[in-house]
């Protein structure tokens, strides 16, 4: 399988997708919130509050979705590629996506997030509705299929 030179990210070689990217043309839905005081990186579990505002993960307020890599918005001069405090993020509540997952998963796992936004199996904050729909190694990227209720 070809792999994808990020880089930028890491100088990581990943086998197929990149943290934040659409895993396929399928039906999904984005929506955009406003990213909070913390600067945020892409193929991150997301919780937003009241006022739609991007937070971490918490007991209240359980991940919703996960943050995607921006269409057009390029990596800054030292190859960064995080959203800034109040930028707009566009965030996947339906569809598949591509995730790093931190501790290793397979397919039909239930997902889950820690309070740093990191996804993986069994963590701290199930994400509602996700599941794995690919094989990980710990560290590996997969793919999330996201289906916020």
């Amino acid at each position: 399988m070809p792999k994808i030179d990020l880089g930028t990210y890491g100088d990581l070689l990943f086998d197929a997708g990149i943290p934040g990217m659409d895993a396929d043309i399928n039906i999904s839905s984005i929506v955009s919130y406003t990213n909070g005081v913390n600067p945020l990186d892409v193929g991150m579990a997301v919780a937003v509050n009241i006022n739609g505002v991007i937070i971490a993960p918490d007991a209240t307020h359980p991940p919703i979705g996960i943050s995607m890599r921006h269409p057009v918005w390029p990596a800054d001069t030292t190859g960064s590629w995080m959203y800034p405090p109040n930028a707009p993020v566009p965030v996947m509540e339906f569809g598949r996506v591509w995730v790093i997952c931190v501790a290793g998963c397979n397919v039909g796992d239930a997902a889950s997030a820690e309070a740093n936004g990191t996804s993986s199996v069994g963590g701290t904050f199930p994400i509602p509705g996700a599941i794995w729909d690919s094989q990980a190694a710990a560290g590996g990227i997969a793919i999330m299929r996201v289906n916020r209720p």
